[in-house]
């Protein structure tokens, strides 16, 4: 895929990466933290990330010798714990064929090095099966959000109706997903906007 553009200045967490050749694209959002100067690529490093070490540290003094198996349970569990953390979101456009949903894990950003992806989960959705992309808004405690919405058959004949929902734990804003829900029906179904708002 060709580098990333971003289409949004006021919203540069989203990114488009596409293949001219199979004309694949792929829609990322990146996991940014709100700030008192708005937003910016989250650390991902909480109190906890600090809080967590040190406590290891003190119940470490106490330990024996013969209890090293509690180190190396507690060294495990930091290092699951701090690569663990989300660092973005995206799905995937493919043409005559579906979706793919993915979710990324790893090193959070820091002030000296891009995050880096240890891990994802990744679902795909044929396109026979799907039924239709929606953009909605629904309540989120005391306010509400935009979230995009696939909606699906499942089962071996299809009996089943499910939803998928891509950018579920990443903040997004209706400008975004809109750029999205738009860029997924003209790969997916050949819709296209002709509509500027």
């Amino acid at each position: 895929m060709s580098g990333g553009v971003q289409p949004l200045p006021s919203n540069p967490q989203l990114t488009i990466y596409q293949n001219t050749k199979c004309e694949l694209a792929e829609y990322r959002i990146e996991n940014w933290g709100s700030t008192k100067g708005g937003l910016r690529p989250s650390s991902g490093w909480t109190f906890g990330h600090f809080v967590f070490p040190a406590l290891v540290f003190f119940v470490d003094r106490y330990l024996t010798p013969d209890q090293l198996w509690i180190r190396v349970a507690e060294c495990v569990l930091v290092l699951w714990w701090i690569t663990h953390s989300l660092i973005w979101q995206s799905i995937t456009a493919i043409p005559g064929l579906g979706v793919q949903l993915e979710t990324h894990y790893g090193l959070p950003h820091t002030p000296l090095s891009s995050p880096i992806s240890l891990g994802c989960s990744r679902r795909f959705i044929p396109l026979a099966s799907i039924m239709d992309i929606v953009m909605n808004e629904g309540l989120s405690g005391w306010g509400f959000r935009y979230y995009l919405a696939v909606i699906y058959k499942e089962g071996s004949n299809g009996e089943q109706v499910k939803v998928a929902v891509p950018f579920k734990d990443v903040q997004t804003f209706g400008v975004m997903l809109k750029e999205v829900y738009h860029g997924l029906r003209e790969t997916l179904f050949d819709e296209y906007d002709d509509t500027s708002d």
